[in-house]
């Protein structure tokens, strides 16, 4: 029987950066749907805070079909751990934003740069 290893942190934080980003300003949520910077803001999360993993065998576990709630009982987490994550979560949208926006103006500004220039 295969068995899937299964980073419940992970599943957190989707779960809370979909939360938070329904909280933030309207031109926030376009910025970061249109700069598709979701993953950007998981993986700054992730890097930051603690993780746990957990295994489940194949048949028990549908990653797409269990939420969070459902395993709350497996993480057994400090509400100060999870207010952590949510502070992470909050400086986190406005740092990958940034990052976002200065990639954006560095690469208009390249791309300026390598036009011919008219004679």
């Amino acid at each position: 029987m295969a068995k899937n290893l299964v980073n419940l942190t992970l599943l957190f934080v989707k779960e809370d950066i979909n939360q938070i980003l329904t909280e933030q300003p309207d031109q926030i949520q376009k910025d970061f749907m249109k700069r598709d910077l979701f993953p950007d803001l998981v993986a700054y999360v992730l890097s930051r805070i603690p993780n746990n993993y957990t295994v489940f065998d194949e048949t028990v576990f549908d990653e797409e079909r269990v939420s969070p709630l459902q395993l709350s009982s497996l993480l057994n987490e400090s509400a100060e751990r999870q207010l952590d994550r949510e502070q992470v979560i909050r400086r986190g949208i406005y740092v990958v934003l940034e990052k976002s926006f200065h990639k954006t103006i560095s690469t208009t500004h390249l791309e300026k740069e390598k036009e011919p220039l008219s004679v």
